[in-house]
């Protein structure tokens, strides 16, 4: 199951997902954004580009590639990183920020990271727990895990996400069927 999926769904065990809400007033209305690469990363670049620029955070495993690395920064946060691939391309990388003291209501939260995002791509197309940008090419979703206090950012390339979706719904299909002759 894709990050952007996991994530969502764990943003739903954690407290609800009120996505059709509309953006709230402090946060700006969503910018129209264009992203070429993040932090040096391009969407749907190869596997083994990505893992040349990378060394020491890839492995494969069970015929999936895996790449993590624990000394990441994002927004000049320090963060983990991950990426995921589909076919061998980078499908999505997402940062994983600690929380860190909110001076405004002196608790553990992602609020840093939720302003430095806000603050570069604007607000988001979808306000509530989960928060989502789209501009038809690349989707962003920050969620907050209150488990284990960490708030993460995930950019995911639409077309290979549409892509591994709609694989997964053909194997499911083809696996029904099986079993249903296999009865």
């Amino acid at each position: 199951m894709n990050k952007l999926i996991a994530l969502l769904i764990a943003s739903i065990g954690l407290g609800g997902c009120n996505n059709s809400a509309p953006p709230t007033a402090s946060a700006p209305p969503q910018k129209q954004f264009t992203i070429v690469d993040i932090k040096g990363d391009v969407l749907g670049m190869s596997y083994a580009d990505y893992k040349k620029k990378h060394p020491g955070d890839c492995s494969d495993y069970l015929g999936k590639n895996l790449c993590y690395t624990a000394n990441a920064t994002y927004a000049d946060l320090p963060a983990t990183r991950s990426a995921g691939f589909f076919h061998g391309q980078l499908l999505d990388v997402t940062y994983a920020v600690r929380h860190t003291l909110n001076a405004e209501t002196a608790k553990q939260d992602g609020a840093e990271l939720v302003k430095a995002v806000e603050s570069k791509f604007g607000g988001p197309k979808y306000d509530g727990e989960t928060k989502i940008w789209d501009n038809g090419t690349i989707s962003i979703m920050l969620a907050d895990s209150q488990t284990n206090n960490e708030t993460y950012v995930t950019f995911t390339l639409n077309k290979l996400q549409e892509q591994e979706q709609a694989e997964g719904e053909k194997a499911k299909e083809a696996h029904q069927a099986a079993a249903k002759k296999d009865m």
